[in-house]
This record gives C-alpha cells, structure tokens and sequence, in this order.
C-alpha cells in the first residue's frame, strides 16, 4: 500500500472480540474488514448501510445494542425481489478476487 497512514481508534474490548472473532469466522482480519468498509463507503458515497431507528425508539439502537435486524432483512428482501440487479458468487474466494480486481482491498 503506497501512502498508507496509522488509523487508531478506541472501542470496547467485548465489541472489538466480538467483531474479531465475527472477522475472523469470515476469513478476514479486523483491519481488512475495516479497510473493505471505508472502500464500500466511497463507493456508496455514504455508509454502505441503511443507519435508522427501529420503530418506537428515541436515541440510536447501537448505543445501547447492536443489531442490524431489521436492516438485514430489508437488504435481503431487496435482493429476493430484484436478484438481477445484484451479482452473486458461489464462494467466498470469488468475492475476494472480484474486489482485488477491483481495487477494494
């Protein structure tokens, strides 16, 4: 990586192991997760992720639990109802090499 700079962050040691350990049952490491987040988010041009309330809720949900749900279930419904508009892959490698092909790692 040419140019590459430190990035340092504090979060929460259980947040952090939940989301190494997360990484890591997908074949990746944390950095790598984060690094394919800040890649999807220029190419969304904003979070690669719906951020919103849930019904009835008054302050932000991942302040007090993080749970994407609702929002896992809506992508999933997206790409039921219209499957030609997203590309598909039969492993995980193919996704890899498709993003190395592309830049994104």
């Amino acid at each position: 990586m040419s140019d590459s700079i430190l990035l340092q962050l504090k979060v929460d040691a259980k947040l952090k192991k939940k989301a190494d350990d997360l990484f890591f049952n997908l074949g990746l490491d944390t950095p790598t997760a984060i690094r394919m987040f800040l890649r999807r988010s220029i190419m969304h041009n904003g979070i690669p992720f719906d951020v919103i309330f849930e019904k009835n809720e008054k302050e932000c949900p991942l302040c007090k639990n993080i749970s994407f749900k609702e929002t896992s279930f809506n992508e999933a419904k997206k790409i039921m109802e219209s499957p030609d508009k997203f590309k598909t892959y039969s492993n995980f490698s193919e996704i890899i090499e498709d993003m190395v092909k592309s830049d994104e790692i």
